[in-house]
């Protein structure tokens, strides 16, 4: 699919192009204002909506009329006098990958921003928030339905009693998908009188985020869908619970107002990382002291995520829209254990493809938690499921496809890393990898990561050598080949004032090693008995003691099962960007064949004479050896 979000190919279609200016954005816009106006029969509250939302705009500092007039371009001038002819509109956002519809209002805050990636802040595609609403509803009725055997109310009442929030609501993508899924349950059963789903919308779904633009939008979307669904409905009675605030801190949502389903879409920002975001440090002080789950470089996503869980009502649902870092991350483990210790796990999705325009996060988890009661222990089995493209969303017996997970297994690992199989044969290969293994990598050896330099990659790297402080050195990767390094001339200088620390220890750079790349989805391994110093886009694997075979090490780290095994624990295959986890791969459990060293050995010299030929290398296993 050309488009990662295919609700913005009607955007697209007018455009001809790929990517729309500013003043073209805002153009488009204001016809979008204009149709809206038009289609409701000039509301009242509709129009004042649309003008609160031209004077945040305003303030931003980007005057609509003033942005058009810069339309310099003759043909992009004509094209936009003509969009109103090209611009077929509908109230109806879930037609929005055809037609332009109230969904398109949110390209207005990405307008405003100066950097919305810098507050990493993604747009939720309306397929992806649909389907998290409907599993949310549908997990919430499933686990709350033998609480409520004695209780002889509808679907519809008991929908209509419960309380929804999104506690990082942006312009509303994830409450308009949950009304509107809410709406096809509701009328399986019996139409809703315009009394009350106006009460409805105004006691019972809150939106809580800090930009007052987004709210407004969202407030303007809220009326739209009321208008769709009820065009004699008086909106003039409607009062939204759009809230703006700072979700994180606690004082600013009142205590005891519980919800029994929230969704989430927090932000993905991060602070400390390089080119990333910056916290004050009265910011930073606060959550390490407010949040069980703040480590490290405090990501916010897994604060959203426990403030959501603590904002629940026991046996409340939550749906969570985040990178799957925190499955397996080192500096994950706090959330990890906060949400096995007050939540059941019921769906953990993995996105195989990157949903967000113009971004890449990695994989994307849709994820799903029932919040305990404090005497509920039962065994968990978790539905986990693996979606490659966007249309299997549009395929029912694709998106159904499914496989259990134990929870109570994540409770064992390392870090209570969650593990995740997709299928029998994934966890059956790893079961009978883990029967055979003797122990974990980091019993056998030590890792390191190379030179860092502080003046820049180019100035220490050379083909002739300088002085004492140059030395033979590996310059990427790709050198290392399975049971082949290939040096290709380069020094590198290792005057240790211009270098961060690590990566230059003689002790370890100049005795046997394993080297391996440190990106990619699989292990590439080979023996360094000549002692090169290299960068840090490669590991060197040091043995911690004599009785480590190097050789059998390599042969085992780059053959077939390892790999296999490595790949499904890591869930690395096919990633963009895929790097080893140096902490992750340490934890691998290892058969280490003492027995047969000199066998392995032996396929070591075999399979390097190969390589040194240009004679490509097949793959193999362990056992064929």
């Amino acid at each position: 699919m050309r488009y990662k979000d295919p609700f913005l190919i009607p955007i697209m279609q007018i455009s001809k192009k790929k990517k729309l200016r500013n003043e073209e954005k805002i153009q488009l816009i204001e016809n979008i204002f204009q149709k809206i106006i038009k289609f409701t029969g000039e509301n009242r509250e509709i129009r004042k909506k649309i003008e609160e939302i031209r004077k945040i705009i305003a303030k931003s500092g980007i005057e609509i009329n003033k942005e058009i007039n810069n339309l310099n371009n003759l043909n992009d001038l004509n094209n936009l006098n003509n969009l109103n002819k090209k611009l077929n509109f509908s109230l109806d956002e879930r037609k929005s990958n055809i037609f332009i519809t109230p969904y398109h209002l949110s390209l207005i805050t990405s307008i405003c921003s100066t950097d919305p990636k810098s507050n990493g802040e993604f747009n939720t595609p309306f397929y992806i928030a649909e389907y998290l609403a409907e599993r949310a509803i549908k997990y919430y009725l499933t686990e709350n339905k033998a609480e409520e055997k004695s209780d002889n109310k509808t679907e519809q009442s008991k929908l209509l009693r419960l309380k929804f929030a999104d506690i990082a609501s942006g312009t509303g993508n994830l409450i308009l998908a949950l009304l509107y899924k809410l709406k096809e349950r509701i009328k399986k059963e019996e139409e809703i009188e315009n009394e009350e789903l106006i009460e409805f919308i105004s006691n019972n779904i809150y939106c809580y985020d800090n930009n007052q633009l987004a709210l407004k939008i969202n407030e303007l979307r809220l009326f739209l869908f009321i208008k769709f669904t009820m065009e004699e409905a008086e909106l003039r009675k409607v009062n939204f619970k759009t809230i703006k605030t700072n979700t994180l801190d606690k004082e600013k949502i009142k205590k005891n107002n519980y919800f029994d389903i929230i969704l989430i879409n927090p932000p993905f920002k991060t602070y400390g990382l390089r080119n990333g975001q910056k916290y004050s440090q009265e910011l930073k002080n606060y959550l390490r002291k407010e949040y069980k789950t703040a480590e490290y470089k405090l990501p916010l996503y897994p604060l959203f995520m426990e403030r959501a869980i603590e904002l629940l009502r026991k046996r409340g649902v939550l749906g969570v829209v985040s990178p799957d870092s925190f499955l397996l991350g080192k500096y994950y483990s706090k959330i990890r254990s906060y949400i096995l210790n007050n939540t059941t796990i019921k769906e953990i999705t993995l996105l195989d493809y990157e949903p967000f325009e113009k971004v890449t996060l990695g994989r994307t988890a849709l994820s799903f938690y029932m919040k305990k009661n404090e005497k509920e222990k039962k065994q968990n089995q978790i539905i986990t499921k693996k979606i490659s493209n966007y249309q299997t969303f549009t395929h029912k017996n694709e998106i159904d496809k499914k496989y259990l997970n134990n929870e109570k297994k994540f409770l064992k690992n390392d870090l209570n890393r969650f593990f995740l199989f997709f299928n029998e044969k994934e966890e059956k290969i790893v079961e009978k990898w883990i029967e055979k293994a003797d122990c974990k990598l980091e019993d056998l050896v030590t890792i390191h990561t190379g030179i860092r330099s502080k003046i820049g990659q180019k100035k220490i790297i050379s083909l002739k050598k300088h002085d004492e402080n140059w030395k033979k050195g590996i310059l990427s990767g790709k050198q290392i080949k399975p049971f082949y390094l290939e040096y290709k001339g380069h020094w590198i200088n290792v005057d240790p004032t211009i270098l961060w620390a690590g990566g230059y220890n003689e002790e370890i750079i100049e005795n046997p090693k394993l080297l391996i790349r440190q990106t990619g989805d699989k292990i590439i391994a080979c023996v360094d008995t000549n002692g090169y110093y290299h960068l840090n886009n490669i590991h060197s694997l040091s043995p911690k003691d004599e009785t480590v075979d190097l050789y059998s090490l390599s042969v085992i780290l780059n053959s077939k099962e390892f790999n296999q095994v490595y790949r499904i624990l890591s869930m690395e295959k096919k990633r963009t960007f895929a790097q080893i986890d140096i902490d992750f791969f340490l934890k691998m459990p290892i058969i280490y064949f003492s027995k047969e060293k000199k066998t392995l050995y032996e396929f070591y010299l075999k399979e390097s004479t190969k390589q040194k030929k240009r004679i490509e290398i097949e793959s193999y296993l362990l056992d064929n050896i």
